[in-house]
């Protein structure tokens, strides 16, 4: 893996060392790694339930129910 070097500001800084002492992480490295992972995670479900809420929404103005959407999967299946 490629070093990244990241800076915190001075007041940041000794909230990390407390969440990581606090918790139990291994070192600043893992507990910034995981909360970068989370930050991401939170990033693309809030972009996949925009994309699902455009999605609901054009259905709607169709008149195409989600009770319609379902009883044609299960049709598929079949």
């Amino acid at each position: 893996m490629a070093p990244t070097t990241v800076q915190f500001s001075e007041d940041l800084q000794p909230q990390i060392t407390e969440v990581v002492n606090r918790l139990g992480f291994k070192n600043q490295e893992e507990f910034i790694e995981e909360a970068v992972r989370d930050k991401i995670l939170e990033i693309k479900k809030k972009q996949f339930f925009a994309g699902s809420d455009l999605i609901a929404q054009r259905l709607s103005k169709k008149g195409i129910t989600e009770k319609q959407i379902l009883e044609d999967f299960e049709r598929q299946r079949e």
